[in-house]
């Protein structure tokens, strides 16, 4: 929808050219399904590692167990930056919540996040944010639609076979709608 713009005029279309232009750059899915390394009670799962709440139906309960305990206290934004730029790449695009519904920044609208629901307790969307621009690197964020841990979010709307880690009967999309829109302006 161009709400009244020309498509030629659409501020869209310019960025689409410039990634086109742009051509090479890293999409980092990253989060704590990372430490699980692909097991989950010691049964290896096929598919994404960013998939394995869904693959191995891990229920909320158990799943904010795994965020409780992640610190991934090795992590630098510089090195990751200075590395895509030394390979010649001209953006990153950083997965900032997932399908299992962490956020990797600190939101006023939920504490489960990186900084405030794990050891870890630092905002990397905002230290890779500082290191892109101080490295000149251009920076998109990946927000995932559908969220299998926020209990207004409607299971009949998850990716894969309908799948929710807490399941809510009575999940109002509007709500859901208005956290996500919430988090998006952040």
């Amino acid at each position: 929808q161009t709400n009244g713009i020309q498509p030629a005029q659409h501020p869209v279309n310019g960025k689409l050219e410039q990634f086109g232009q742009d051509k090479f750059g890293m999409f980092i899915h990253w989060g704590p399904y990372a430490q699980l390394g692909g097991t989950y009670k010691g049964q290896k799962q096929g598919g994404n590692a960013e998939w394995i709440m869904l693959s191995s139906h891990i229920p909320s309960s158990e799943y904010e167990e795994v965020c409780k305990n992640w610190n991934p206290s090795e992590f630098n934004a510089e090195e990751w930056v200075n590395l895509a730029k030394e390979a010649g790449m001209k953006y990153l695009v950083f997965t900032t919540k997932h399908h299992d519904g962490f956020c990797m920044f600190k939101s006023k609208f939920t504490d489960y996040n990186l900084v405030d629901y794990t050891p870890f307790g630092r905002d990397v969307t905002k230290e890779l944010s500082e290191a892109c621009r101080k490295n000149n690197i251009k920076l998109g964020l990946y927000y995932s639609l559908a969220d299998w841990h926020h209990p207004e979010f409607p299971i009949q709307y998850s990716m894969g076979p309908n799948f929710h880690g807490k399941p809510n009967p009575n999940a109002d999309m509007s709500k859901y709608a208005d956290y996500q829109l919430a988090q998006i302006r952040e």
